[in-house]
């Protein structure tokens, strides 16, 4: 195995209409994860999005008033 690919839809959940700043925040936290478990493991990492992140914002710890898909970069 050389590679982990993330690949979770939290707009699936329903929490995305009720509170979509929190989903939004555990969606970066699980990237996060996921990239530093890549890194210790000496693997790549592919993270799947869907291409209309590019229209929602975040505003927390990460970066403030950033597109989605720019967290992942």
């Amino acid at each position: 195995i050389g590679t982990i690919q993330f690949d979770i839809e939290p707009y699936t959940l329903a929490e995305w209409e009720t509170d979509q700043a929190a989903v939004i925040k555990q969606y970066q936290d699980a990237i996060v994860l996921m990239h530093n478990e890549s890194i210790a493991k000496q693997l790549s990492l592919n993270v799947c999005i869907a291409s209309w992140f590019d229209d929602i914002t975040y505003d927390n710890e990460y970066k403030p008033t950033q597109v989605l898909t720019k967290c992942i970069q």
